[in-house]
């Protein structure tokens, strides 16, 4: 998704996305042991743009924790954005074959 705001606090929301990651992910921690949140951050250093960086870090908050897309909403993330978050959001009881085609 490469996406170029318009919104001129767009680095404000990648600041907030950061720090809604962290929360969202404090105390879980992946298979070899180390924090969570390692991954959404090296993914999210790898992108080209800061929309991209928001859907990065974003990318597992929604299956993760108590966050939902309308909080992310709520959080003034643009549609775009939200609509990439979901696209890469496992849902429950969905077939893995078919996380892969949305």
């Amino acid at each position: 998704m490469i996406y170029y705001s318009t919104n001129r606090n767009i680095s404000a929301l990648l600041d907030r996305a950061i720090q809604i990651a962290t929360s969202a992910h404090a105390g879980q921690t992946d298979r070899g042991g180390m924090p969570y949140i390692t991954h959404p951050l090296r993914l999210m250093m790898k992108q080209p743009t800061i929309e991209n960086m928001i859907v990065a870090v974003l990318h597992d908050v929604v299956e993760d924790s108590d966050w939902t897309l309308d909080n992310l909403r709520s959080e003034g993330f643009p549609e775009p954005i939200i609509a990439a978050i979901d696209a890469l959001t496992h849902r429950e009881n969905e077939p893995y074959e078919a996380n892969l085609q949305r």
